[in-house]
């Protein structure tokens, strides 16, 4: 199967070649794709590194071996529990750390999770800060094409 343009430029699959329609290789050489501009193709690998740190830091974080949810409904869950805790130190509730893995949550762990996630938080900002830096010093769209957003390098 092959890709082949209608002659209103649709792109179609097909077994062999149907009357009037093109290759893919004979339409792309006269009707190339347009070029985007540097500052496009920046723009565009800045939200991929932002859709990067999104990832990570949405996708938890560990503690003493135990991964915890860290999107937007675990972080307002943990801000409902800190009421709790302030309201009474001593309470401890069975909590859903990430999917299929439950803790006793008390005073004790629930400081070692936020200041776990505080951690993460701040790991995944600075992480997006570098490669923002990284970016904005590039002056080619090779240079651009270079940098990597895989997290952590």
């Amino acid at each position: 199967m092959e890709t082949y343009y209608s002659p209103e430029g649709n792109a179609e699959v097909w077994a062999a070649r149907p009357p009037g329609y093109m290759p893919e290789a004979d339409y792309l050489a006269l009707n190339p794709p347009p070029q985007l501009s540097f500052e496009d193709l920046l723009q565009n690998k800045l939200k991929k590194v932002q859709m990067a740190r999104r990832q990570k830091q949405y996708g938890g974080f560990d503690v003493e071996g135990t991964k915890y949810d860290s999107d937007t409904v675990a972080q307002l869950a943990y801000t409902k529990l800190e009421a709790h805790l302030k309201e009474n130190p001593a309470y401890t509730v069975r909590w859903k750390a990430s999917d299929g893995v439950w803790v006793d949550m008390d005073a004790t762990l629930f400081a070692k999770v936020t200041t776990a996630e505080k951690a993460h938080i701040a790991l995944c900002f600075a992480w997006q800060e570098a490669k923002e830096i990284e970016l904005k010093g590039c002056g080619t769209p090779a240079e651009l094409d270079n940098v990597s957003i895989l997290f952590g390098e």
